[in-house]
């Protein structure tokens, strides 16, 4: 379960602030169920725990998005949705770490965003098939 708030242009009211905290105690009691009912020894994640491991599923990206992407931001992009860390991908890629984080910079500035969350949202918006 994920929850995510995110206001870019003006404050939470307060009105949604209460509405928030009211609304808490059921999150966290749905919390402590999942965590209840796991048996020992799970998972949350089937990512392996070494740093850099391959991701079980690769993240596909819809045809026609990020069109103004090179074909070498497109491939970083779809390693960072798949969760690699800056040296992960900089070794992939056999470019130095500060190499890809000009890369970043720059799919950032073309893409008009300033985080990570932005492109996996750019992802999940994007009309299927188009």
């Amino acid at each position: 379960m994920g929850i995510f708030l995110n206001r870019s242009t003006r404050t939470f009211r307060d009105s949604e602030v209460a509405l928030l905290t009211e609304r808490l105690p059921v999150f966290a009691a749905l919390h402590a169920l999942d965590l209840k009912a796991r048996a020992p020894g799970f998972s949350r994640s089937p990512m392996s725990t070494v740093q850099g491991a391959t991701p079980l599923r690769q993240p596909g990206t819809p045809a026609g998005l990020w069109p103004d992407l090179s074909p070498r931001e497109r491939g970083l992009v779809t390693l960072v949705l798949a969760g690699h860390p800056t040296a992960t991908i900089a070794e992939r890629l056999g470019i130095t770490t500060g190499t890809v984080k000009n890369h970043r910079r720059r799919i950032h500035d073309k893409r008009d965003i300033t985080t990570e969350r932005a492109l996996f949202l750019q992802v999940f918006e994007h009309p299927a098939g188009g």
